[in-house]
């Protein structure tokens, strides 16, 4: 058995043509060195109803609408920003009771495993499917995503596998969660009950203050044998047994929800009687519903009519529309590792951070821009609606804030990062070249009014406006040697002692000359001349101060402090080096500028580990915390303080591809890569990219602790775009396969301006480009393709 399989491996599906177009992961262990905690959404563009259930293979995790810390559905006690423990009360509980008898169906950790056989847990696409068999019976459990409802189904299949006739019932229970948010002393148990409407479970929470208000429902296909919403009921005296009272005596209570001591639960009792070879599947829903009450009775009926029971019908649609994604932009390379995370997972893990960014109460500004640049090949509609309403949140100074709040009365966040808008010209630039949707530049959005900190009434800007403002603010706020003041803070959030009013940042003055350029290039497309001179000048002139005052010797430094101290320099005990800066300064062209390359690339090794590039090196200490601030109380080796961030690793990744070095960019994309890890090494699930791995300056060096939520991944996305070299432009598709040499051959199947294009590439020592048997050369303008029409393109390099 190979070591990377030693607890999950994955299974593949294909398309006629041999692409690569679903995989799951099938988990046969449930001891796996930490849970693989899997999270299913929601597929449609509106900006709420988005619905999020996390599960493992212990049935662990929780469910929650629109945001995971404030849309809690189920009872969600991991507090963390990015969710990776489910507590124990975080699970979805099924049991059987048949001849005074009562077993968990599916096993519990450390409660009877031996008498457990065949099982399996799957990891899909939106879905989850868990299989066992024990005392007679196979046990399968699905779960998927509605596409467009905030719901999840649960389809439950019991098998007779026995000589003999089985007389028995199951039962489920979660712990429901429909807190008030903020939360305040009115407890839940003060606010919220649980009745009976239209035959469904409804979970009501009167409390007029809640800025996200929320009901909760669970229905059943076949009619309930019995239910519980009152968890002292259902579990019994003190609820520590393993099994629950109800399941012992064979039958639930039938207790509405009043007054709960041990919380709001939907527990449900199903009786059964299977002949030998017979088996029987139940269909369950849980899901949001409104909180006015015609209108939820309305929307019960209607759930029960269109989606209950029509659940293959709804399964069907959710695989298409994977597909449809998947296809959208597919390679087929020699080597499936990067099929398969370019194709599926690290789409999947992309759309899922844009639909729950970093699974706060708010959403961040810079992360959100980020997020939905990964998804823009694929989801393009709900870009440009994610990044118009970002802009919402921009001053008219073109500054923005940190964070903005979901749920209105939860509040914005208003620290001066000034970061936050570096990063709206990528995924603004990004996103023309796919679309050529130049008509969004001119959408009017209004600039967020300092004093009501709301959309202003007067004060408004189009898109290109508000992206222009962006780079002009920054070229503006400048502090020590004319460099871009860091204010609170900038990517790395945790330096958080640099600003004042003259603490600088280089790597914000960086990542300005990045976006000034693809401003600039902006500008001179669409005509706006005078201010492609501008973006030129800001980006010529911020490269000159770098240059001048941010070079250390052997690699750029990462700031000034407010103090006038370098941070990042050899001057330093702590934070010699850090990798962001550099690697910035060389995609950026800055380091090209002072003919440093060379350099910065031999310096940046400084950083390397077997496992990927530390953030920064040596790790800061308390010694350090009065000149860099907070990250000095990181532990050494965790989060930006040492660890391998893959952020920061996609920058470096993002840097070799920029210039050619695509042998050297695929073994180290395999450091990081998550289906190329040591499963006891990483601890985390093969399918979803780490937020980071533990640094050498811990012990637990190389365990990546966190999943799910990175900024990562559309850098990772857009490394391979460049390899692959089939690369949108502002007026059509450029031809710039860069491959690794063991790659003679390969093909891209993927939609563009609305047209299907088929391309093969074929190592043969020259370019040549062909498209429906017609002679191009390596850029194709868009006038060529005309929408639904498919074309053939042949390339050999």
């Amino acid at each position: 058995m190979s070591l990377k399989t030693k607890y999950a491996r994955f299974e593949d599906e294909r398309d006629a043509n041999g692409f690569l177009c679903a995989s799951e992961v099938l988990v046969d262990s449930l001891h796996t060195p930490r849970p693989y905690l899997h999270l299913m959404a929601s597929n449609h563009y509106r900006d709420y109803d988005q619905w999020g259930s996390f599960w493992d293979q212990h049935r662990g995790g929780f469910s929650c609408v629109d945001t995971v810390l404030a849309g809690k559905m189920t009872s969600h006690l991991d507090s963390n920003y990015v969710p990776t423990a489910p507590e124990p009360q975080d699970v979805r509980e099924f049991y059987i009771y048949e001849a005074s008898q009562a077993w968990p169906m599916f096993p519990v950790a450390g409660y009877e495993e031996d008498q457990y056989t065949e099982f399996g847990c799957r990891q899909g696409l939106d879905r989850y499917e868990l299989c066992v068999s024990r005392n007679g019976f196979a046990s399968e459990l699905l779960v998927f995503i509605h596409t467009e409802f905030p719901l999840e189904f649960w389809q439950i299949k019991i098998e007779n596998k026995s000589e003999s006739i089985r007389d028995f019932s199951w039962f489920f229970k979660l712990r429901v969660n429909i807190d008030s948010y903020p939360p305040y002393y009115l407890v839940p148990r003060v606010v919220c009950e649980g009745v009976v409407e239209e035959d469904c479970l409804v979970f009501l929470n009167h409390d007029k203050n809640n800025k996200h208000p929320r009901s909760a429902f669970l229905a059943s296909a076949q009619s309930m044998d019995g239910y519980d919403m009152m968890g002292e009921v259902f579990d019994g005296s003190g609820g520590r047994s393993p099994i629950p009272a109800a399941v012992r005596n064979g039958t639930c209570f039938n207790s509405l929800g009043k007054e709960p001591y041990a919380g709001l639960i939907a527990a449900a009792q199903f009786n059964a009687n299977l002949s030998p070879g017979e088996s029987r599947t139940w269909t369950v829903c849980f899901g949001k519903c409104p909180n006015e009450v015609a209108e939820r009775k309305d929307y019960l009926r209607m759930v029960r009519r269109e989606v209950l029971n029509q659940p293959e019908k709804c399964l069907g649609a959710l695989k298409a529309i994977w597909k449809d994604k998947v296809l959208a932009n597919a390679i087929n390379t020699p080597d499936d590792q990067i099929n398969r995370y370019y194709n599926v997972w690290s789409r999947y893990q992309a759309r899922n951070q844009a639909r729950f960014v970093r699974a706060l109460d708010k959403i961040g500004y810079r992360d959100i821009l980020q997020d939905i640049m990964g998804v823009i090949d694929f989801e393009a509609p709900y870009v440009r609606a994610k990044l118009a309403e970002a802009l919402r949140y921009q001053y008219a100074d073109g500054r923005a804030v940190r964070q903005y709040e979901k749920h209105e009365g939860a509040g914005h966040d208003l620290r001066k990062y000034h970061d936050s808008v570096v990063w709206i010209a990528d995924t603004l630039v990004r996103y023309l070249k796919q679309t050529g949707d130049f008509n969004f530049l001119e959408e009017n959005i209004p600039y967020l009014d300092l004093i009501t900190l709301q959309p202003s009434d007067t004060q408004k800007g189009t898109i290109y406006d508000h992206a222009c403002r962006s780079i002009r603010c920054l070229y503006r706020d400048t502090g020590y040697h004319g460099l871009c003041t860091i204010g609170y803070g900038d990517w790395n959030d945790s330096l958080s002692d640099i600003g004042d009013e003259k603490g600088v940042s280089v790597w914000l003055s960086c990542a300005c000359v990045y976006a000034a350029k693809l401003m600039g290039e902006l500008a001179t497309y669409i005509g706006r001349n005078e201010d492609y001179r501008e973006f030129t000048e800001i980006a010529e002139n911020m490269t000159q101060r770098i240059n001048d005052h941010a070079w250390d010797g052997q690699w750029y430094i990462y700031a000034i402090n407010k103090d006038g101290q370098p941070i990042g320099s050899q001057s330093n005990s702590e934070g010699k080096i850090h990798l962001n800066v550099n690697t910035w300064a060389l995609f950026a062209g800055i380091a090209r500028a002072a003919g440093r390359e060379e350099q910065v690339w031999k310096s940046i090794e400084e950083l390397a580990t077997p496992i990927g590039h530390r953030l920064l090196a040596p790790a800061y200490s308390q010694s350090s915390r009065a000149s860099v601030g907070r990250i000095a109380d990181m532990v050494p080796g965790k989060f930006e303080n040492g660890s391998i961030y893959t952020h920061g690793e996609a920058f470096y990744l993002f840097a070799l591809t920029c210039i050619g070095q695509s042998d050297r960019w695929l073994k180290e994309i395999y450091k990081t890569l998550p289906s190329n890890q040591d499963p006891d090494r990483a601890t985390g699930p093969p399918h979803q990219q780490s937020n980071f791995f533990v640094g050498p300056d811990n012990a637990a060096y190389g365990t990546n602790l966190y999943n799910n939520f990175t900024g990562s991944v559309s850098w990772y996305r857009n490394g391979i775009e460049r390899i692959i070299g089939v690369i949108p432009e502002f007026d059509g598709l450029r031809i710039a396969p860069n491959p690794p040499k063991r790659w003679d051959s390969y093909q891209v199947v993927r939609s563009f301006r609305r047209a299907k294009l088929n391309i093969t590439f074929q190592r043969t020592g020259e370019l040549k480009i062909s498209m429906n048997k017609k002679i191009l050369d390596s850029f194709i303008r868009a006038s060529e393709f005309q929408p639904g029409k498919t074309y053939t393109i042949e390339v050999t390099f």
